[in-house]
């Protein structure tokens, strides 16, 4: 699912070349500044519900594997010993809270690109008032 919503960020500079031509003769017959702002738009909203996506599953992950190490750790108390196929479900939720951290990481660095690229094309055009000071890559 990350994958196809990642799509966006691939096809940015295609739909920017296409929107945003480099010949003068089409380039009057485009408002440059509104295809600028409607990319930087689009991909604001496609970043934040990704990022937020990322976020909540990681915070659910987290939750579950405190639950379940809280419920090892009363069984310990109780003189049980935990099962195998407990220790392997921790371990599985530990794994899949690992990646969704990496998938985090993934999500800035592609978002920094993506970011690099629309502005280096933009910069002289449109740049969002908002845009952090470390994405304004001059």
């Amino acid at each position: 699912q990350l994958e196809s919503a990642r799509k966006v960020d691939d096809r940015i500079q295609n739909e920017l070349n296409s929107r945003l031509p480099a010949s003068a003769y089409f380039r009057s017959k485009v408002d440059p500044r509104r295809v600028c702002q409607e990319l930087f738009e689009s991909l604001r909203c496609a970043h934040s519900s990704r990022e937020m996506a990322i976020k909540r599953c990681i915070s659910l992950t987290e939750q579950e594997v405190r639950s379940m190490l809280g419920e090892a750790g009363q069984d310990r108390a109780k003189g049980g010993a935990a099962t195998g196929t407990a220790s392997g479900a921790i371990g599985k939720s530990q794994s899949r809270l690992r990646q969704l951290r990496n998938d985090l990481y993934e999500e800035e660095i592609i978002q920094r690109n993506t970011y690099k690229f629309l502005y280096e094309r933009c910069r002289d055009i449109y740049v969002p008032t908002d845009l952090p000071s470390d994405l304004r890559f001059s």
